[in-house]
């Protein structure tokens, strides 16, 4: 018998093993390998393009800002981060994946082609089992990168020891109990967006961004090491945090597998929380919002129209009056501020007290040139948000000249630290030993000193303060105004720094149950959150 004679059986052996293999187990076999890579690679995609578009987040911000959750979609800005998204995080990993199964379904055609004619075509013996396995392990390898890359840029660790945590903020909450003073105070409240303290150093920057504002409100009262709070970071969630003095979360904190609908799906936005707008308003205050963007995004219309505002100027108004200074977000920094202007000249010449609450955009990623902004920087992003506060500080004049500042507070404060992502300006801030959040408060009583290292919690229990409310201690939420130097044993500000940080972090479901309009059971009420039973009621 010769050798070939020989060799041909177990080649035959070979393939009819492998031909004994149902064909359901086979295709059912890859279909899993090839599903583990197409799910790793997408996940992996997800999370290089939330780096390269945001820097890292959290898991609060992320599900807070799903599409068809926090309004997305509504500007063009969204649409290019959603069409973005799609193209970057989807189409390109499953493009790649789908390459490479080419390539594998080829050599695959091409060694049965040569089994086939082994007869005419020499062959080798078929792959060893480490071959076979290779691809097993090449999807486990990129799944579970996807998944480690995209758990690490949304904090799902932390996000995880949060919900075991032995902290909650309902030991810390407050419902504020005040006396209305009888000459209140008006409020003027404006959100710088992404303004921190850093982007006034000139040896890290090519100029000090911040001068026209600091020069206005120098003789202002500051607060050194003011911080955005652990958990904020994003515009909403700054504007929650200041005027209701607690984080925000959405109704995924009340239990594992709830709806997190944010105030755009249901039919109130945090109905048990008492804010800023709440309390001005049952004592005869006219709050009006003025925004140079669509306020149904993040669902900003439902939270303040829910907490007391009384007119919300928005996109929509600007359109509407014929505005043509606007950008993909929305009506630029200096017409914003000329509305502004005629805006408070009509509520000051009224009898009732009131607030009005502004927010900038123009230098809210991605950067817009206006025509009135001249670049004359390497970074354009350093001269737009140069002329942003060039306008602020054109309106502090305003107030000063026409001598609203005489009855009125005024607080100016950044509404979350500057977005850093892996290809965006400003890398030079993480070198900084701590980020903290512009911040300046003008009294018409004069005061001045406040508290050093607090948060943008305090500022809810700081208004109240500026206006001449009378507050038990000087609480709001889980925050203690700036102008109380001793905060009581009880506060959260008795805390260390990491037990601070913890219940910052923690889910308290129970607290946002109520906060959401919710019981331990998911059951709702219409009217259930009572003052007199709020956690630590003016507890010291």
């Amino acid at each position: 018998m010769g050798a070939e004679e020989l060799a041909a059986p177990d080649r035959s052996s070979e393939v009819s093993t492998r031909k004994l293999k149902p064909l359901w187990l086979r295709m059912t076999g890859w279909s899993l390998i090839w599903l583990a890579f197409a799910v790793g690679a997408v996940l992996a995609g997800a999370a290089l393009w939330i780096r390269r578009t945001f820097g890292s987040i959290s898991i609060d911000q992320m599900l807070l800002n799903l599409p068809g959750v926090g309004g997305m979609g509504i500007t063009d800005t969204e649409t290019g981060y959603i069409a973005g998204f799609v193209a970057q995080a989807v189409i390109l990993p499953l493009s790649i994946v789908l390459v490479i199964a080419g390539i594998a379904v080829a050599f695959q055609g091409i060694r049965r082609f040569r089994e086939k004619h082994a007869e005419i075509v020499p062959i080798r013996k078929g792959p060893r089992w480490y071959v076979r396995a290779l691809p097993v392990a090449v999807a486990g390898v990129v799944l579970v990168t996807g998944v480690g890359m995209l758990a690490q840029t949304t904090g799902v660790v932390q996000y995880i020891r949060s919900m075991n945590s032995s902290f909650t903020l309902a030991s810390y909450y407050v419902v504020p109990e005040v006396n209305a003073p009888q000459t209140p105070h008006n409020l003027i409240l404006i959100y710088l967006e992404s303004i921190e303290d850093g982007l006034g150093d000139d040896e890290l920057f090519e100029k000090n961004m911040l001068q026209p504002i600091e020069a206005v409100t120098e003789s202002w009262g500051q607060s050194q090491g003011f911080r955005m709070f652990e958990g904020g970071g994003w515009t909403m969630a700054g504007i929650v945090g200041t005027q209701c003095g607690v984080p925000l979360r959405g109704m995924q904190s009340i239990e594992l597998g709830t709806h997190n609908s944010i105030g755009t799906d249901s039919e109130s936005f945090l109905p048990g929380a008492t804010c800023l707008g709440d309390i001005l308003s049952e004592a005869g205050y006219t709050n009006v919002f003025l925004g140079g963007a669509d306020t149904r995004f993040a669902a900003k219309e439902n939270f303040l129209r829910d907490h007391g505002y009384n007119r919300i100027l928005d996109l929509r108004t600007w359109s509407e009056q014929g505005e043509t200074e606007i950008s993909s977000w929305g009506l630029s920094d200096r017409a914003l501020f000329e509305q502004a202007k005629a805006e408070v000249l009509r509520l000051h010449a009224q009898e009732d007290p009131f607030n009005l609450t502004l927010l900038t955009l123009d230098n809210h990623l991605p950067v817009h040139v206006f025509d009135y902004c001249e670049v004359t920087t390497e970074v354009v992003m350093t001269s737009v948000t140069y002329c942003s506060m060039l306008q602020v500080a054109d309106f502090a004049r305003f107030l000063d000249a026409e001598g609203i500042l005489e009855d009125t507070a005024v607080i100016i404060v950044g509404d979350h630290e500057t977005f850093i992502s892996g290809g965006s300006d400003y890398q030079e801030l993480l070198t900084l030993e701590e980020r903290t959040v512009f911040l300046r408060v003008h009294s018409p009583d004069g005061v001045r000193p406040m508290r050093d290292g607090a948060d943008q919690l305090s500022i809810f229990a700081t208004a109240l303060d500026l206006l001449g409310f009378e507050s038990k201690n000087r609480r709001a939420g889980v925050g203690v105004s700036l102008f109380e130097f001793t905060p009581g044993r009880k506060t959260a500000l008795a805390l260390n720094a990491d037990q601070y940080s913890e219940a910052l972090q923690s889910r308290s479901s129970e607290l946002y149950a109520r906060l959401w309009g919710h019981d331990d059971r998911g059951d709702v009420y219409s009217d259930f959150f009572d003052p007199k039973e709020a956690v630590s009621e003016g507890d010291s």
